[in-house]
Formats: C-alpha cells, sequence, structure tokens
C-alpha cells in the first residue's frame, strides 16, 4: 500500500476537525458531502498529489512535539478519528461536534467544558481556521493548560493560503506572527514555530510530476521560512508563574481574513490596530502582493 492510501486527512465538513481516513473512503466520502463535481474533482486532486503527504509530515513533527515521558493527560480538540489516540499516548479526551469511536465529550472548541489546569497537553491540528470565535477558543485552550503544559496549533499559513484553501469551512486565515504574538501575550512561551513547505510553488502541481514518495516527503522535510510556508506548527509551554491573570486584557486577534462560510469572499486584509515594523512590515507588504 503507497504513502498516500495509507494517510489521508479530511476535514469534517461540519466542524473543521481533522479525520485519519484512507485515500478511497475520503474521496467518496468528499464526493457524497459535496454537490458540485468540480469542487470533488479538485478535493480529490489536491488529496492524491499532495494533502496526504502533508498529513504525513504533519504526523512526523507532532510526533516530536509530544514526546514527552511526563505527558499523563491531553486534550484533543476537534479530534474527529483521534490522531493522538492513534499515536498511542494514554489519558487523551477527544472533544469534537459529532460523534465518532474517538469522541468522548461532544463539545466547541470555543467553550470546554472542563475546570482551570485540567490537561498536560492540548492539540488543536488544523482547527483554528474554521472557527468563528478564534480568540475565545484560544483564551480556553490556556485555560485549561496546567502550569509547564504545551499547547500545539497547526494551521495554514493565511499570508498565502487563500480564505476557503480548497476547504469552503476555513473562516479565517492567520498571519504567523501574528498567530505567535497572540499566544505569546496569553502567557505562553513559544518554543517553536516553524513551517511545512513553500507556499510559492503550489505543491499539488509540483508534486504530480514526482513518481517517488520519498522524494516528495525529503521535500516536505526541507526547512523554509515561516512567512513563506504553506502550513504551520506552532507549540508552547505555559508559563508556571503568572497564571492566567492577563486573558481578559487580551486584545482581538489579528486575523489576516475573514470569510463568509457561504460564499466564498476574496481575501482581506484584517489591519493591526500599532504600526508593523521588521518582519510584521514584510509579512503585511506580501499579503497586499497577493491581494493585488
Amino acid at each position: 500500500m503507497s504513502l498516500r492510501d495509507r494517510f489521508s486527512i479530511r476535514e469534517c465538513p461540519r466542524t473543521g476537525s481533522r479525520t485519519t481516513i484512507s485515500g478511497r473512503t475520503a474521496l467518496l466520502q468528499a464526493k457524497e458531502s459535496d454537490s458540485s463535481d468540480s469542487t470533488f474533482l479538485l478535493w480529490e486532486n489536491w488529496f492524491r498529489h499532495f494533502g496526504n503527504y502533508l498529513h504525513a509530515r504533519r504526523l512526523e513533527i507532532l510526533r516530536d512535539l509530544i514526546r514527552t515521558p511526563k505527558l499523563s493527560s491531553a486534550l484533543d480538540v476537534g479530534c474527529a478519528a483521534g490522531i493522538l489516540k492513534a499515536m498511542g499516548l494514554s489519558g487523551v479526551l477527544g472533544i469534537d461536534f459529532v460523534s465518532s469511536p474517538a469522541v468522548d465529550v461532544l463539545a466547541s472548541g470555543e467553550y470546554l467544558p472542563f475546570r482551570d489546569a485540567s490537561f498536560q497537553l492540548v492539540f488543536a491540528g488544523e482547527v483554528i481556521e474554521h472557527l468563528r470565535e478564534p480568540l475565545r477558543a484560544l483564551k480556553e485552550w490556556v485555560r485549561v493548560l496546567k502550569d509547564e503544559g504545551r499547547i500545539v496549533i497547526s494551521t495554514p499559513n493565511g499570508l498565502h493560503v487563500a480564505v476557503h484553501g480548497g476547504n469552503p469551512e476555513h473562516r479565517r486565515m492567520f498571519a504567523p506572527n501574528d498567530l505567535s504574538r497572540t499566544i505569546q501575550r496569553l502567557e505562553v512561551d513559544v518554543i517553536y514555530a516553524k513551517g511545512i513547505f513553500t507556499s510559492l510553488i503550489p505543491g499539488r502541481r509540483l508534486f504530480r510530476w514526482i513518481p517517488f514518495d520519498s522524494v516528495k516527503m525529503a521535500l516536505l522535510r526541507l526547512p523554509v521560512p515561516l512567512s513563506l510556508s504553506y502550513d504551520v506548527f506552532i507549540a508552547g509551554t505555559l508559563e508556571a508563574v503568572g497564571g492566567n491573570d492577563s486573558l481578559n486584557d487580551m486584545k482581538s486577534l489579528q486575523c489576516l481574513a475573514t470569510a463568509n462560510s457561504d460564499t466564498f469572499p476574496r481575501l482581506r486584509p484584517w489591519h493591526s490596530q500599532r504600526p508593523l515594523v521588521g518582519r510584521a512590515l514584510l509579512e503585511k507588504s506580501l499579503s497586499l502582493i497577493i491581494l493585488s
């Protein structure tokens, strides 16, 4: 069985959570849920040539980030099929809107029904771009973290990936540095912020001409600048001193773009309330180039 048949990730049309299923099943389910043939063909093409390999690379990074002997409790936000449980972690609690064998609690990622400091790990993979209230969700994820607990988030790079990005359920996209700074303002020490692949070359078009799985995975493992990446992983550790008292003082999360779930509007910049300097200025310039 090839790599693209073993690994496939599909985002639930209702929740935006990720589901690890076989490639053939993903395509059949996508065809049933999409009324448009063109949408299905785009979905099929992306998975076949690029999506499956991107997901395999995400799993590699996630394994490295959660590798700790002290981990005894974890929350998988938007768990769907349950990636953390499938990886063999113990003490994993999965939440999602839709029931599945891996879902322990039916709940929203923006309103967690758990006490403060309940988990040593909170993982939200390819989830935040689907939420209506991403800032509230971030606050909730940090609230339920124990001191020195770890939070891991992955999301497409909003500087280069369109709002829908092939998925009509995407509502907001985020500039990597904006998201990283927002997490830091929540008393989280960001220890990892790296990108996957480059957004300057369409992966789907490039990978369709590469016959070897090993070459495709090698390309996905190459280091790329965060601001030029296609997908972003950010991980941080909750500071033990200071607690979460500053959560209510947070400014609004700086979204690069927003979208109406019923339409496909053009990418719109969400302007910052403070001057942009250095790398942030470069990111804003890149986004304006894309808009033009």
